[in-house]
């Protein structure tokens, strides 16, 4: 789990506001590094930590934390020639989210960038909260 994740949201927070003269309207948070198993650890450690940096600067953004993992042994391959790119592989920016993905999860498969050689290994992205902040009332998502 990340240590001090407050502290870091509140620094990268102050940092948005200096350039941008505002808050965000959306924070997503993406966390590597982390096992099915540890889902329920991040919501109950790191997602407390992350509202109270929210709350502290007064930022009233959308929130949603994805888990992104490469260690998987899903491979996809490209069913037509124009869908492939110059190394046979998926075309960067390729999205699957029905098929192999979870039937009960938010969950999809992400090929950001074109590989140099071999197969490439897309992003298994799940998104465990999504977390709708308005002024009247709050909206919220656990997988």
């Amino acid at each position: 789990m990340i240590q001090h994740v407050r502290e870091m949201m509140v620094e990268r927070l102050q940092e948005y506001l200096n350039h941008n003269k505002k808050l965000p309207d959306r924070v997503i948070v993406f966390r590597d590094g982390v096992s099915e198993g540890q889902f329920d650890l991040v919501l109950r450690h790191e997602l407390p930590e992350i509202e109270k940096a929210l709350k502290a600067m007064k930022c009233k953004a959308k929130l949603t934390i994805a888990i992104c993992g490469k260690r998987h042994h899903t491979r996809f391959y490209p069913t037509r020639e124009q869908d492939a790119d110059r190394t046979s592989n998926t075309k960067a920016g390729t999205v699957v989210d029905k098929g192999v993905t979870s039937v009960y999860d938010f969950d999809f498969y992400l090929q950001a960038h074109s590989g140099l050689q071999g197969t490439v290994r897309a992003t298994h992205y799940t998104v465990i909260v999504r977390i709708l902040f308005s002024l009247s009332k709050i909206q919220e998502t656990h997988s």
